[in-house]
């Protein structure tokens, strides 16, 4: 519901909450701000909610005081309005923010101005008589607080405890909904697959139908066409991301299967028109992903071989087509990985090598396309993670590590979307290796403690999404190897421990995905199934 606008200067709201924080803890405050700023109310809620901005069923804009002023403006007078404009504060709770003048300034004008408006204490680091800023109790009051600490609330409650008070909505309501939500999602994901399926076996049977009228069948057929193939889109890109984070492999088997049935009935391969031959082999690729999850790497195989000369002859159709040139260093890619997975180090990184000389030559064009992007940091990542596995010159990899963590840091990031993160974690990962090796213990000690901060809100966002468990669980064996070679036994077993959880309970989820029921058995291991996660 709305605020009281009646405090204060009387100006209007524009922001729904104001983000106080040390500099120390910007990293923690950016993604909070995003979190909120992209979190939908739950329907039953949101009538409860006065909309604030454009940001219809969301929280709503929240104001971070480096991110959200003017270049050049004087950032005391910045601060004052954005505080007036505010209807709640939320302050970052740790020593460094006790210790700092600007938090305790904030506080003091957010209060001076709404003395009736929520302060919302996120404790994010050490006790609260450590972390909570002296001004934050000033006069007797006690904040309202969410324990983000590890052992505290848990990041999901914490989360939804500033949601709650932010909004005025009562907690456990909150939490009902939000929990009903997450729940509809899922099993909104796996009927959508199975209708999908329905849906693209129905156009077939439609699609092949003669007509009376010779024309009138030519067009229908197109128009038919054109819908099976918006389908096929759909289920390769959307629908098979959704059961990924289910950790259905099983039904992504099935519409794989489907899809390649409906092109099955256009005709032979030769037959078909560029634009399907192009999603053909993306179902391909799809499915020999599918075949390595499963562990049968001779199927992958021969799935990616036939991805790679189908690019290949692609390419060689129009050489000048930078958009042939990416599908082509994609399948490149994929045969890279499967390399490494088989232990054929040194063959795995000349193809990866020729991934990045195939996307270099395309560069300019790229430079502007997320999917390229991506991929030219998959490609230096999984350079850097070859050369690191390898033994040899490791600290000659810092430079490829450097690389895909500046070009995976520009790609553009949506609310809805992490996969961008999910692609840092391990990019930071091997950078924190890369720097270890190059003689550079502090840089590579933040650089950890980043990347286990990421895979770790991955999975308190969504706890639903296998897929952010499987990277939380990589993490965790990779990151106790690393402490068993710094030293650090107790924190090694430690992670492996949490590893060992994680594995089980994925095992349980699909027992035919053969990369987490191996993973139970090898947990003392790398991990040899993927070098990297460029799939």
């Amino acid at each position: 519901m709305a605020r009281d606008d009646a405090a204060g200067d009387g100006l209007t709201p524009r922001f729904r909450a104001f983000v106080s924080y040390s500099h120390l803890d910007k990293v923690l405050a950016r993604r909070l701000q995003r979190r909120l700023e992209a979190y939908r109310v739950p329907r039953r809620l949101a009538g409860r909610v006065a909309p604030l901005g454009t940001a219809a069923g969301r929280v709503g804009p929240v104001f971070r005081d480096r991110e959200d002023f003017a270049a050049g403006a004087d950032l005391t007078e910045a601060v004052k309005e954005a505080l007036a404009r505010s209807q709640a504060l939320i302050v970052l709770c740790s020593p460094a923010a006790a210790r700092s003048p600007w938090v305790a300034r904030e506080i003091a004008l957010f209060r001076a101005a709404h003395p009736g408006r929520p302060v919302l204490a996120a404790l994010i680091e050490g006790t609260p008589e450590q972390a909570f800023p002296a001004a934050i109790r000033a006069n007797g009051a006690e904040p309202l607080a969410a324990d983000f600490r590890r052992g505290g609330d848990g990041g999901r409650l914490a989360f939804l405890k500033i949601v709650a008070g932010i909004l005025s909505i009562p907690l456990d309501e909150l939490i009902q909904r939000d929990g009903q939500r997450r729940q509809r999602r899922v099993t909104a994901v796996t009927a959508a697959s199975v209708l999908a399926m329905l849906v693209l076996a129905a156009m077939t049977i439609l699609a092949l139908r003669a007509s009376a009228d010779a024309q009138r069948q030519r067009s229908e057929a197109e128009r038919q066409r054109g819908e099976a193939e918006g389908l096929v889109e759909y289920m390769l890109t959307d629908l098979r991301q959704g059961l990924k984070g289910v950790g259905r492999l099983d039904l992504m088997d099935k519409v794989n299967r489907r899809a390649m049935a409906y092109y099955a009935d256009q005709g032979p391969p030769a037959k078909l028109r560029d634009s399907s031959l192009e999603r053909r082999a993306r179902i391909i690729g799809a499915m020999g992903e599918d075949d390595e999850n499963r562990g049968d790497l001779d199927g992958a195989l021969a799935r990616y071989t036939a991805l790679y000369r189908t690019t290949e002859a692609l390419l060689a159709k129009d050489p000048g087509d930078p958009e042939r040139v990416l599908a082509h260093a994609e399948s490149v890619n994929r045969l890279a990985l499967l390399a490494g997975t088989r232990g054929k180090s040194a063959r795995a990184l000349r193809a990866f090598v020729r991934t990045r000389e195939l996307l270099a030559s395309i560069e300019p064009w790229g430079r502007g396309r997320d999917r390229w992007l991506r991929l030219f940091a998959l490609a230096n990542g999984n350079i850097c993670a070859t050369i690191l596995k390898g033994g040899r010159d490791r600290a000659g990899a810092l430079g490829d590590c450097r690389r895909a963590v500046l070009y995976n840091e520009a790609l553009r990031r949506r609310p809805d979307d992490d996969s961008v993160a999910y692609d840092l974690v391990f990019h930071r990962l091997w950078l924190a290796e890369a720097e270890q090796a190059a003689g550079e213990a502090d840089a590579a000690r933040r650089t950890r403690a980043s990347y286990l901060a990421l895979t770790d809100s991955l999975v308190e966002r969504d706890p639903r999404n296998m897929l952010w468990r499987e990277q939380q669980m990589e993490v965790y064996v990779r990151h106790a190897r690393l402490l068993r070679a710094l030293g650090d036994r107790a924190g090694a077993a430690a992670f492996l421990k949490k590893a060992r959880a994680i594995s089980r309970r994925l095992a349980a989820r699909d027992p035919n995905n053969d990369v987490w029921s191996d993973y139970r058995t090898r947990l003392s291991a790398p991990p040899k199934r993927r070098l990297n996660h460029g799939r």
